[in-house]
């Protein structure tokens, strides 16, 4: 414990001090402590913390492995489809509460639009449109187009994700600007994360967004952790 303590301070308190080289050698540290703590820790661009998560995803560890896996598919539009079907053989985003339930199953499309369908509530779904997208079968879409309209912007942000990985990036781009619709106040998190998914794949719709939104955070306070933190690291075209 006393090796482990000083690592996981180290992250805990130096994160907005640790670039890439940091992070690419926390990530390789022997103790798995330290390599799960290094998902929740980015202060770098997401070009230089890619490669990093996209090892974890692989970690012999399966605490670390879906760790990656939240943050990844959170943080990352355009996945690599192959380092995370082999991370999904493994864990999930949102592992079954049952423990009856075959793995095997529960990575299956079936088991996760089964799943939708039980979840009552917007946010509860997430997770499994969020996994479906992962899953990469193109023929759920029906079924997310099929859902009632929503305002809330976690379960938006997910669908958007699900859609531009299935490969429908118009309805990709209808729905984060469903986001940026929203009244700024009450979401502003949630829209700089639109933008920043707008960087990501549509750099040219993301400076009007960011525009739309400046304009109004200028009328009411916010506090730092209002906006997504990689908007404030990426330069707007």
């Amino acid at each position: 414990m006393k090796t482990i303590i000083p690592h996981l301070l180290a992250i805990g308190f130096s994160a907005a001090t640790l670039g890439a080289y940091d992070l690419d050698q926390l990530s390789r540290s022997e103790v798995w402590q330290v390599r799960y703590c290094v998902n929740n820790r980015y202060p770098v661009r997401l070009c230089e913390a890619k490669p990093i998560m996209e090892r974890l995803l692989d970690d012999p560890n399966a605490r670390v492995a879906q760790q990656a896996l939240v943050h990844y598919s959170r943080m990352i539009v355009d996945i690599d489809k192959d380092i995370v079907g082999n991370a999904l053989a493994r864990v999930s985003l949102d592992p079954p509460d049952k423990a009856e339930v075959d793995p095997e199953v529960s990575s299956t499309t079936k088991y996760w639009l089964d799943e939708l369908g039980r979840r009552e509530n917007d946010p509860a779904k997430a997770a499994p449109i969020s996994m479906l997208g992962l899953l990469g079968d193109a023929s759920v879409l029906p079924a997310l187009t099929a859902l009632p309209p929503s305002g809330n912007p976690y379960y938006l942000a997910n669908l958007a994700l699900a859609y531009r990985r299935l490969g429908s990036t118009p309805q990709y781009l209808a729905t984060l600007e469903k986001i940026l619709a929203l009244p700024v106040k009450d979401n502003l998190y949630y829209q700089t994360i639109a933008i920043d998914y707008l960087l990501q794949t549509h750099p040219d719709r993301a400076k009007p967004a960011w525009e739309k939104i400046n304009l109004a955070i200028d009328k009411f306070p916010i506090q730092a952790n209002w906006v997504y933190g990689h908007v404030l690291q990426r330069q707007l075209p």
